[in-house]
């Protein structure tokens, strides 16, 4: 049993995490990349923006000898552990300040936090609301 099939956005039996209305384009925007880079005799590809990841898989298919030799590169891992970097730099410049002196637990959320009564039912009695950090 074959492990491609005829369509290059479905590999080694995981379907693309393309959309279906970019299907067609994508498949010939590959295959026009991947001529040249055959022609050219690449020996590997740079994934330059960070959403390129969202389409290695793609490029996998369509270039299994760069993919076997571990030839497509993602700049994804790296720009994550330099973020981590540049975050801890940060924060030995401005430390994170405690809320309060005492040991607790403490919740952040994105939008409104949930009512008192949450906490409470969850066996947190003390609460502190931080308005602002």
């Amino acid at each position: 049993m074959p492990t491609h099939t005829a369509n290059p956005l479905v590999n080694a039996g995981a379907i693309s995490t393309v959309k279906p209305e970019w299907r067609q384009r994508l498949e010939e925007y590959l295959k026009e990349v991947s001529g040249e880079m055959a022609r050219r005799k690449a020996t590997a590809l740079i994934l330059g923006c960070t959403h390129f990841q969202y389409f290695e898989r793609d490029f996998a298919e369509v270039l299994p000898t760069l993919a076997a030799r571990n030839g497509i590169i993602g700049p994804s891992g790296a720009l994550a552990c330099r973020l981590l970097d540049a975050f801890d730099e940060y924060l030995e410049e401005y430390p994170v300040r405690p809320i309060t002196t005492e040991s607790r637990s403490y919740f952040a959320f994105s939008g409104e936090p949930p009512p008192e009564e949450t906490f409470k039912s969850l066996g947190l009695d003390q609460i502190v609301v931080a308005k602002h950090l």
